[in-house]
């Protein structure tokens, strides 16, 4: 699967590019560059399939022009049988997420040939999914211990190439991000799953959920170094008042400091038993708000700047129930969007009390 990836990804390098009229865009057309607004902001990134609501968004900003790889009308359609079938894919990755899980906690071992088939889907999920498409996807509230490592897996394998890492370093990244939670299946599925506040003595037994999960991934042929230090140490906080060794700043692998990032992400904007999911700019206020130094600023600032990029023209519910659409990012204020609703725009800023509830679910095609 790796070889035929490196094969794709020189295929879209050489592919030709065209310039279309947004009045002219088709859905299942790919973006060959980053279409970018007046003032410089990328409000579409590079490779990105087009949808019917994305054109209408393009069209309404207004973009009058877009770069395009240059595809036959069968690889177009190629292009939109992809997008769902993402979806269908995922909800078998979560299965096997959830199998992978499974026998650790029986066998008390990692099923490593499930691991690297996870590893290549959440490759390929990085690659074509947008992160509002995988907000999007339906998780429930039981099965949150198997989607998050499928998700923390995907948004590691993402914040990699925002990061430009070499594709070797971002791989073993990827499979971190998939098995940073493996050490759980140590712990009993009563503490796992309680719905309520966690006694002292509870909350002990799952601070020793990375130790258990770098003690069953250190010796294995399979796992870099990195991958096992990542999982060992995406508690870890950068002012030192993480866990499981209190390590502090730089001492803290590279690995472990992106994982506290995503992980913290993903477990903000999901669906719990204990608590409701939050949206994406809640989760951004609270990286943004954050003053205890629990992250390395310079990662955090690239996951704050490139996050929500991924958001302009959403449509989304506010909590007054309307309905706006996201236009621009003041990257000052990431998580206070300007949106425009009721045919007007307005910058959530200075909104007082207006904020973003979630996304809208409208079928894209």
């Amino acid at each position: 699967m790796a070889e035929g990836s490196s094969r794709e990804e020189e295929n879209k390098k050489s592919a030709p590019v065209i310039t279309v009229k947004t009045e002219d865009l088709e859905p299942g057309m790919k973006t060959a560059k980053a279409v970018v607004n007046r003032f410089g902001g990328i409000i579409m990134p590079a490779g990105v399939i087009l949808t019917k609501n994305e054109i209408k968004s393009l069209q309404k900003m207004p973009v009058f022009q877009v770069k395009i790889i240059a595809e036959d009308k069968k690889e177009i359609a190629k292009n939109l049988a992809k997008i769902q079938q993402l979806k269908v894919d995922y909800q078998e990755n979560v299965k096997k997420a959830a199998s992978l899980f499974k026998k650790a906690l029986s066998q008390g071992e990692i099923d490593y040939v499930e691991v690297e088939y996870l590893t290549e889907e959440a490759k390929n999920f990085g690659q074509e999914l947008e992160v509002k498409d995988l907000l999007s996807m339906v998780r429930n509230t039981d099965e949150y211990t198997y989607t998050h490592l499928l998700h923390v897996s995907i948004l590691a394998n993402m914040f990699g190439h925002w990061l430009e890492l070499e594709e070797e370093r971002t791989e073993q990244l990827t499979r971190a991000g998939l098995l940073h939670d493996i050490g759980k299946a140590k712990i009993s599925s009563n503490i796992l799953n309680k719905k309520g506040t966690l006694s002292p003595r509870e909350f002990q037994k799952i601070k020793k959920h990375p130790l258990y999960g770098y003690e069953m991934v250190k010796d294995q042929d399979s796992i870099a170094d990195a991958t096992a230090k990542g999982i060992l140490c995406h508690h870890e906080r950068y002012n030192g008042l993480g866990y499981p060794m209190e390590l502090k700043g730089k001492k803290i692998p590279y690995f472990g400091r992106i994982l506290a990032i995503v992980d913290t992400f993903d477990a903000i904007v999901a669906d719990r038993v204990y608590k409701p999911a939050r949206s994406p700019f809640e989760a951004l206020k609270i990286f943004r708000e954050e003053t205890f130094s629990h992250y390395d600023y310079e990662l955090k600032k690239v996951f704050m700047e490139r996050l929500p990029e991924c958001f302009v023209q959403e449509k989304v519910v506010l909590n007054n129930g309307k309905e706006a659409e996201i236009v621009f990012i003041n990257p000052g204020k990431p998580e206070h969007p300007i949106i425009k609703m009721d045919e007007r725009y307005l910058d959530l800023y200075e909104a007082d009390g207006l904020k973003i509830d979630s996304f809208v679910n409208a079928d894209n095609q």
